[in-house]
């Protein structure tokens, strides 16, 4: 880090000492840090043998070339918002390689008497209780111009 005296500083000198300093180490370490760019960091790191990996700003991650070559985002149509961009399957397998967006997130209230009509039927509520639901806001569903 260009800091050879910090060798020598008793506060930095084993585990116990850099623990009981902690609050200065972190400060000396920020201190330090801004002293080079992150790429600058990246190659000294790189030639000490030593892992890292720059941390991101998230409006960096839809340019990082490594998620760009895991096609980690993927872009899809939504109903009523237009174009969006979402994570893909994390995952994939030879077998079952993971699949695109089959349908979009619901819309706010869109699935609410479908759950609403289940709970009807396995919990011995009355049509009259889930209508109080609506009637008092504690329950919405979505509207006509959401698309139901």
């Amino acid at each position: 880090a260009g800091r050879p005296e910090m060798a020598h500083d008793p506060r930095m000198s084993n585990a116990t000492e850099r623990s009981r300093h902690i609050s200065e180490l972190y400060g000396l370490v920020a201190e330090i840090m801004r002293e080079k760019t992150t790429a600058e960091w990246a190659d000294l790191l790189s030639a000490a043998d030593i892992p890292s990996v720059p941390i991101k700003a998230l409006a960096d991650l839809e340019t990082d070339p490594h998620l760009t070559a895991l096609n980690f985002f993927v872009d899809y149509m939504h109903p009523s918002e237009g174009q969006l961009r979402t994570t893909a399957v994390p995952v994939s397998y030879t077998e079952s390689p993971g699949s695109p967006v089959r349908r979009p997130p619901p819309r706010l209230g869109e699935h609410t008497h479908e759950i609403l009509d289940e709970v009807l039927a396995n919990t011995g509520l009355h049509a009259a209780d889930i209508d109080a639901l609506f009637q008092s806001g504690a329950a919405i569903a979505a509207t006509a111009r959401d698309g139901q």
